[in-house]
């Protein structure tokens, strides 16, 4: 089926975007927080010295990543038939722009730059105001935890050196903290890594950044990336994006006042999410698949308890049955 042939191509754009994007969804979204509310129902405290910084604890990074990688898994098929913005870019797409696409996204000899492409929107999101999910808090230690991963991805592809540049072009001293970020860490977070976190804020450096990733590769690598970047299915799935994101944080709710992005993003929801999403999307996906999720939890925390939850003995059971 084309959805699902057209997913999984862009999930394998290359290496390290697929990993950024497995890590993302897991790390600092929806799935992320309703395993530390699972955790909070059965009574079992974080073992960090504070719940900001739990993704630095070893205990429950593991719980999140493993019970996270199987939830994933088992979903892939749903995100298909869900994903708002591919079901409207392939509903728009003639043969010829979704054949175009396909090319862009699935020939060999165009991995790199797609790697590159995929590194500048990992740039952009690291940036952005929407990192993590609205109702977990702590920004700034998710974006820590983006970073870290990001770092460790960079290292495994080989490809840290050219972001290090990009970055020293703007701040000498934070490309070399860039350098020395460790690829593990575990709390109490050094302040240093805070502050280097903090730095990845606004619009002028995310803009340079991304600008200097393109001066450190040759022109027909430049070309790919801007083909690819501006391909008829990419430009499809950022506009809607981008009228579902407006939908979902517009203020008013009077209709006559709408902007025509947002209306295309309530055409987008109502069309392609049915009328149960209502104003967030992320949690129509929850309340289709929080059993399975849920389930998934309860089995590794009772396998699991005594790591995770040291101080408290044997599970309670009573708890772990009625979740």
């Amino acid at each position: 089926m084309k959805q699902r042939e057209t997913w999984l191509a862009i999930n394998n754009s290359s290496p390290f975007g697929q990993a950024m994007r497995d890590r993302s969804e897991i790390l600092v979204g929806m799935v992320e927080d309703e395993l530390r509310a699972a955790l909070d129902h059965h009574g079992c405290p974080i073992d960090s010295p504070s719940v900001a910084e739990r993704l630095f604890s070893p205990q429950y990074y593991k719980y999140v990543e493993t019970v996270g990688r199987q939830w994933l898994a088992d979903n892939s098929a749903f995100y298909v038939f869900t994903n708002g913005p591919l079901l409207h870019a392939l509903e728009h797409l003639s043969d010829a722009e979704y054949q175009q696409s396909m090319d862009l996204l699935t020939h060999p000899d165009l991995q790199y730059s797609r790697t590159i492409a995929d590194i500048r929107s990992t740039v952009d999101w690291l940036f952005s105001e929407r990192l993590g999910y609205p109702r977990s808090g702590d920004s700034v230690y998710q974006k820590l935890a983006m970073l870290v991963e990001f770092k460790k991805n960079l290292d495994n592809t080989g490809h840290t050196d050219i972001v290090a540049r990009a970055i020293g072009a703007i701040d000498k001293n934070t490309e070399e903290s860039f350098h020395a970020l460790p690829t593990t860490m575990s709390a109490p977070i050094d302040e240093k890594w805070i502050a280097m976190a903090q730095w990845f804020i606004g619009d002028e450096k995310r803009e340079r950044i991304s600008s200097s990733l393109l001066e450190s590769v040759p022109v027909e690598t430049v070309t790919a990336v801007r083909d690819y970047e501006g391909s008829p299915l990419n430009t499809r799935m950022a506009e809607a994006r981008e009228a579902i994101y407006l939908r979902r944080t517009r203020a008013s709710s009077d209709e006559s006042a709408a902007t025509e992005q947002e209306l295309l993003g309530k055409d987008i929801i109502a069309k392609h999410l049915g009328p149960a999403v209502g104003a967030d999307i992320r949690l129509y996906i929850l309340y289709n698949h929080r059993t399975n999720l849920r389930r998934l939890a309860v089995s590794y925390i009772k396998e699991n308890y005594k790591e995770l939850c040291p101080t408290l003995g044997s599970p309670q059971r009573n708890r772990l049955s009625r979740y």
